[in-house]
């Protein structure tokens, strides 16, 4: 009986212990985004821009030894082969070969929809006068161009192995070839696509993603499809750079034969360099911190669009935007016209807190009401002016007609006028406006100096996304619960990709400050 106790106590123990290392297995193992690591990107680009490699020039045998390097990283990830026969290679002329790998969806009805994401892995070799500013005949190791956007999607692919499931549509995974000769690999695919060209529902190209200067990059094509700004800037939640929403789109890159298909594409970029097309874009000078904050954010985006109920549709007015365009949306609106039209002396107001008009502008109200240089307002629609008013502020939210207070000259009698005022109250001080690329956007186009949009620190071009603690339904709806607001007020807004809070403190009647 004892010898059968100690056995089961035996159990016991080794059982508790296998439990132990499990549920120690199960705490190591790490999430999607936890498997992007310096050391895999670092790895990647320094094989694929090493001088063995002779530059990666599409069709000779550095070119092929890039694409095995590929093939053997998404085996060892585990992804099956892209093309329809289940391969990874696409041949196509001159002996290139695209490298194709194919993650099923795990939703039956949303498996057949796909997304594609990649870049190209071919470079200019030695260089020549047609593909290199020189020097020529030296190796061109590429490494930003574009072993960065190669690697950036070999950890994309590997994170999503990580993620416990498929996501619920399908991602084509694309190493483009002769992407350097003029697209050919990418303008191949469309030709003879490995899945049906109609369940292709959106494309991200990363393209030069290794020199990200401080802490900003660009993002072309945004404006394809409507929402997808947001999407990005949600998806830069780390808010580890500033974004450049450029709707400037050439034939430049593997997005183009997508884009010219009514396909929304994006490129990921962080810009040209003095090493572009030289043979001195080599790994030395690769912001690899820069690399990954750009694939955990490149996994976010993708992750939500593989796996939310509807992907944004092509957006056709996008064919016929431009920089021009961009320029003239971007500009500021012009300051309202004076309310008042007056001036005054400023540091006698804070030293003395006496409002003495210095100028009035002719054919402007105060003008209109009589009044004059040198005389002293008193009280502005009720309210005695003090070194702590600020009167601009109170201007913005009064009513078109205003009594006020003056004493002139010498004479200490006060006079009392009628002003009426210019223009309409804005409790704010913001101009804003709506654009079809972004549905759910309220777009800043004016900040009032002095207003309390101002003091709140609102910026032009700033891009209000709701209310904190209460939803809305559109940006117009949004837009009349700032204009009449009476309390403070937070609000969510994105600038430049990153998204921050904000208190405005509106003025109204009944909180116009006193003091």
């Amino acid at each position: 009986m004892t010898r059968l106790a100690n056995t089961f106590a035996l159990i016991a123990v080794l059982v508790t212990c296998f439990s132990a290392r499990l549920a120690a297995n199960e705490k190591k193992k790490p999430t999607p985004l936890e498997t992007i690591r310096l050391e895999d990107l670092k790895k990647h680009v320094s094989v694929l821009a090493s001088d063995t490699l002779e530059g990666r020039e599409a069709g000779t045998r550095g070119g092929k030894a890039s694409s095995a390097y590929i093939k053997k990283q998404i085996q060892r990830i585990g992804v099956p082969g892209g093309t329809k026969d289940g391969h990874y290679f696409q041949e196509f002329r001159y002996e290139y070969r695209n490298i194709l790998a194919f993650m099923e969806g795990s939703d039956p009805a949303l498996k057949n929809e796909v997304i594609i994401v990649g870049g190209h892995y071919d470079h200019v070799g030695f260089g020549n006068k047609t593909n290199s500013y020189g020097p020529f005949g030296y190796i061109h190791n590429g490494a930003d161009d574009n072993a960065s956007g190669v690697a950036l999607t070999l950890e994309v692919m590997e994170a999503f192995t990580h993620a416990g499931q498929p996501p619920k549509r399908s991602i084509l995974f694309a190493f483009w070839d002769a992407e350097e000769k003029g697209l050919f690999g990418s303008k191949h695919w469309i030709g003879n696509p490995t899945v049906a060209l109609q369940n292709v529902l959106f494309t991200v190209n990363a393209d030069m993603v290794g020199r990200l200067r401080p802490g900003k990059f660009d993002v072309y094509g945004t404006r394809s499809a409507r929402g997808v700004r947001q999407l990005i800037t949600k998806a830069n939640s780390e808010a580890a750079f500033d974004i450049g929403f450029t709707w400037d789109m050439q034939p430049d890159s593997d997005h183009w034969p997508f884009y010219e298909h009514a396909i929304p594409s994006l490129m990921l970029h962080t810009g040209k360099h003095d090493d572009y097309h030289r043979p001195s874009d080599d790994v030395d000078k690769i912001n690899y911190e820069g690399i990954r904050s750009i694939t955990r954010m490149t996994y976010r985006f993708l992750e939500d669009l593989a796996n939310r109920e509807d992907v944004p549709k092509f957006r056709r007015d996008s064919w016929n935007e431009d920089l021009a365009q961009q320029r003239q949306f971007d500009a500021e609106w012009p300051a309202p016209d004076a309310r008042f039209g007056i001036s005054w002396d400023r540091d006698q107001q804070e030293k003395d807190g006496v409002f003495e008009l210095t100028g009035i502008a002719r054919n402007y109200p105060a003008h209109r009401s009589g009044l004059q240089a040198g005389d002293r307002l008193i009280t502005f629609w009720n309210q005695k002016l003090t070194n702590k008013t600020d009167l601009r502020a109170l201007v913005l939210v009064a009513p078109d007609s205003v009594p006020i207070i003056i004493r002139r000259g010498d004479d200490e009698k006060e006079q009392t006028v009628t002003v009426e005022l210019f223009g309409e109250q804005s409790p704010h001080g913001l101009g804003c406006d709506t654009d079809d690329a972004e549905p759910d956007s309220l777009i800043v186009k004016r900040v009032i100096a002095g207003s309390p949009a101002a003091v709140a620190g609102i910026e032009v071009n700033d891009r209000f996304h709701g209310i904190v603690d209460k939803s809305t339904d559109s940006p117009q709806e949004l837009a009349k619960l700032i204009e009449s607001a009476t309390a403070p007020i937070e609000l969510t807004l994105e600038r430049a990709g990153r998204m921050r809070t904000v208190k405005l403190v509106p003025l109204s009647v009944s909180n116009r400050a006193t003091e």
